[in-house]
């Protein structure tokens, strides 16, 4: 009997540790499975209902709670808030906790992005206290707005396998392992600025192809880009000497071959950096030619190849809110 209790027992333990590895392996590989570079979020933000409240007081302070989460895939570092004041009516504002953090109007910010252990993003609750001026002598009420606009920079990181096919004739006979065609990236890539297709197209070169990529982005938020080199203008109304400042990125291309990564050409590009190309957005959309700069062999077979684009642009999005001073109810 004892010899049955142990064998028993022994069983038993062996099927709990067995469960438990396969639901410890299946949470492992749920969790690696999880792609957080999806959507076209980046930065959100509003500001908390009845903070400011709808009717506040002249000459008295007031609460402002100001929400952001950074919903995209990318960590924001040294962002800027600026807030807008009418300075007649709301002469000053600032942080509760840390009153000299607001300078000229203007907060810094960091916020963490989406990653395998917060889905979501960090979250901050920023509460501000702000002053109402006094009103005319012949005024009731007044309304008045408040704004606040955001500078960041921000990075989109989209990767796809594509298909490289020397054959462009298509005329081997040879069972071929994968077809050129077009790729389209619908689910985003965890930032505003997004990829949405990549054209192959296989370009004749003596006795060379060269591979080369016609690539389609768009702005998908409510804000706008801003050169990287210069992110912070918006907010700092401040000059931005030479390159164009609204409504530009910057992108590198990647593709990796079997003798390690190679970085593609790419038109219209900056002026010494073949390989940096340069968005202009028109309508929220732009698109590039990126280009294998040596080409490879005709005579190569077709093979998959994974291909890497990186853009670096800042952005710069505005919210704002409305409430109405009036004066103290007199008895």
């Amino acid at each position: 009997m004892k010899k049955i209790l142990f064998l028993s027992l022994a069983l038993l333990s062996l099927v709990l540790l067995g469960c438990g590895y396969i639901s410890t392996g299946s949470r492992s590989s749920s969790s690696q499975d999880v792609d957080v570079r999806v959507g076209t979020n980046g930065l959100i933000a509003e500001f908390a209902r009845n903070a400011p409240p709808q009717i506040v007081f002249e000459d008295g302070k007031f609460a402002v709670v100001l929400r952001i989460r950074n919903a995209g895939a990318y960590d924001i570092k040294n962002g800027l808030i600026t807030f807008g004041l009418e300075k007649d009516y709301v002469p000053q504002i600032a942080v509760q906790d840390n009153p000299t953090l607001i300078k000229d109007e203007t907060l810094p910010f960091d916020i963490r992005g989406k990653s395998l252990i917060d889905l979501r993003g960090e979250e901050n609750v920023i509460s501000l206290q702000a002053t109402a001026g006094k009103l005319d002598p012949q005024s009731e009420s007044k309304q008045s707005t408040l704004t606040a606009t955001f500078c960041y920079p921000y990075k989109t990181i989209a990767s796809a396998t594509i298909c490289i096919d020397p054959d462009i004739a298509n005329i081997r006979p040879a069972k071929k392992v994968c077809q050129v065609n077009d790729i389209n990236l619908n689910r985003g890539q965890g930032a505003p600025i997004v990829v949405r297709k990549i054209e192959t197209r296989m370009v004749p070169d003596g006795d060379k192809v060269k591979p080369q990529f016609l690539i389609y982005f768009e702005n998908t938020g409510q804000g706008i880009s801003v050169n990287p080199k210069g992110y912070t203008i918006p907010c700092q109304k401040s000059e931005f000497n030479g390159e164009d400042l609204w409504n530009v990125a910057y992108l590198k291309v990647y593709s990796s071959e079997s003798k390690g990564e190679n970085q593609l050409v790419c038109t219209p590009s900056l002026e010494n950096d073949e390989t940096t190309g340069i968005l202009k957005f028109r309508d929220k959309k732009d698109f590039i030619r990126c280009t294998h700069k040596d080409g490879i062999s005709s005579n190569s077979d077709a093979y998959t190849s994974p291909i890497r684009i990186e853009i670096d642009y800042g952005y710069t999005q505005s919210i704002s809110t409305t409430f109405n001073i009036q004066k103290p109810l007199k008895y």
